[in-house]
This record gives C-alpha cells, sequence and structure tokens, in this order.
C-alpha cells in the first residue's frame, strides 16, 4: 500500500504543478488577509458594518479567489507558456526591457485603457450573461472583486493575451508593489464613503465603483475604468455620484449563493426575472 501511495503521490508531481499551486495559494491568501485586515480598520472608522465579513456571501467570494488561482496554475499558465513557446516572433515584449519610470506607466496606462473597453464589451448583450455573475453581490466587499465567472475571465485573458505577448510588462518583482496594485483593486470594491475629491476625475474611488454596480441598469452599464477613471469621462460613460448607491447587485437575480450555482447560470433562462417592479426578489431561490 505504501509503494502504491507513493507512486500515485509521485504521479500526482509529475502531472500537477503542486508546488506552484501552493505557493499561489499561500500568496493570494497572505495578500487578501493583509486588504482585509487594513480595509476593515477603514471601514469601522467610516461607521460601516463589518457583519458582511460573516456571511456566506463573502465566503463565496472567497472561494472565487482560490479557483482562480487553480485557473491561473492549472490552464492560463501553461497554455501561456505553450504559446510562447509556440509562437516565439511573438515575444517582444518592449515593456520588459524598458525603465521602470516608463515601464510601470506605459503599463498601467495601455493596459487599464484595455479594461476600459474590455469591460463596456462585458456589459454587451452577450457576455453580460457572464460578466451578471460579478454583479449579483448585494454586500460589497474589498473580496467582490475575485466574483468572475470563469469563461468571463476566460474572454478577458484572450483579448489581452497577444498586447500582452507583444509589450510584457515590467520587470518588477518587488513584493510592496504587488501588494499596492492588490490593496487599490480591494478599495474599489470596499463599503467605503470615499470619492477621492479632486482626484476622482483620475482615479478610481470605491463610490465611483460602487456606483457601477447599482442595481438600476442605467447607472450600472457606466462607470467601467479598473484604475483610472479619466477614461471614463474621456469617453461619456462618466457618472459623477455624490454617495454610495443604496442597492447593489442584479435586479431580480434567482440564483443561489453557491459557486457551483454562479457557474451554470448564464445557461439557465430563469436566473434574472427581468421586471419593471422594484421588488422581484421576494420569490427568489437565494438562501
Amino acid at each position: 500500500m505504501d509503494d502504491l501511495n507513493r507512486a500515485l503521490l509521485e504521479w500526482l508531481a509529475t502531472w500537477l504543478p503542486i508546488t506552484e499551486l501552493g505557493s499561489g495559494l499561500r500568496y493570494a491568501i497572505g495578500i487578501g488577509a493583509a486588504c482585509m485586515a487594513i480595509l476593515m480598520v477603514f471601514e469601522r472608522r467610516a461607521g460601516v458594518s463589518l457583519e458582511q465579513y460573516a456571511s456566506r456571501r463573502f465566503l463565496t467570494d472567497v472561494l472565487y479567489r482560490l479557483v482562480f488561482v487553480v485557473y491561473i496554475v492549472m490552464l492560463y499558465t501553461p497554455l501561456s507558456v505553450a504559446t510562447r513557446e509556440a509562437f516565439p516572433w511573438m515575444r517582444v515584449e518592449l515593456l520588459s526591457s524598458a525603465p521602470l519610470w516608463i515601464g510601470i506607466p506605459a503599463y498601467l496606462l495601455i493596459f487599464d485603457f484595455l479594461s476600459y473597453w474590455i469591460h463596456r464589451a462585458q456589459h454587451s448583450r452577450i457576455w453580460w450573461r457572464f460578466h451578471r455573475v460579478h454583479h449579483s453581490q448585494e454586500q460589497l466587499t474589498f473580496a467582490t472583486g475575485y466574483r468572475n465567472h470563469p469563461i468571463d475571465q476566460a474572454f478577458a485573458h484572450t483579448v489581452t493575451f497577444i498586447p500582452l505577448l507583444l509589450l510584457g510588462t515590467p520587470a518588477v518583482s518587488w513584493l510592496p508593489y504587488s501588494f499596492l496594485l492588490a490593496f487599490i483593486d480591494a478599495t474599489h470594491h470596499a463599503n467605503l464613503p470615499w470619492r477621492f475629491g479632486w482626484a476622482r476625475k483620475i482615479l478610481v474611488s470605491p463610490v465611483f465603483h460602487a456606483t457601477h454596480h447599482s442595481t438600476d441598469p442605467a447607472v450600472r452599464d457606466t462607470n467601467f475604468g479598473g484604475l483610472f477613471s479619466f477614461w471614463d469621462f474621456l469617453f461619456g460613460t462618466a457618472v459623477d455620484a455624490e454617495r454610495r448607491p443604496e442597492r447593489t447587485g442584479v435586479e431580480g437575480w434567482r440564483v443561489r449563493e453557491r459557486w457551483l450555482s454562479h457557474l451554470v447560470s448564464p445557461f439557465r433562462r430563469d436566473a434574472v426575472i427581468e421586471s419593471a417592479g422594484a421588488n422581484v426578489r421576494a420569490a427568489t431561490e437565494r438562501e
């Protein structure tokens, strides 16, 4: 039996990147815990209730993060490596060799510009069926940014894959830099009343992005910026709200708060009940 177990473990080690998976999970948990600890302090000081962190919805978002790590290690990274090896002529990676003072700003601007247009496409009629899973969260926390349907993420990664090959990324392995980007992204979904004053027309604030999560479709299809809000002001999709919306989520959402239920929801005709009424959630299946 010991020989069989040893052989099984060796087989798994050969075919599964256990080490990379373990490192990815530790990194995700560590960064997530640090963001949570800091943002909970800010939310508490802002007088915001922290009860959402004890909810099933929050735990579902955390599960999304863990599944995303598995997706990156088991699927995206191997396919990325295989593509790079198959088409070496595409590996220009201009930003990788650029000085950091040029490479980092260029990377942020170029890929945030792409992110803006991808996000607008995600709100199109066909793509919205998958992207609405991200909007289904009714209690926004920093972890809501993790709530993304795998097909939704795969679409986005496919669109950015070739530009990523051609441009590459700045050669930065500095942990504080990685944490800063993760923390900024976490603040967008945090339950904070921050507007950023005059800087709100440059950078995405929690209020700016929370408006995007409103149940009102007229407001939901605005504020697409990822890091920079000036794209929205430039292209006429900005709503400069004074405060956070009263309600967030998807009106008429009828999907159980379970990851597997979310996974199949784009293929269910009854996942969302379209209604002109404001209170269609009374007959939902949510737990």
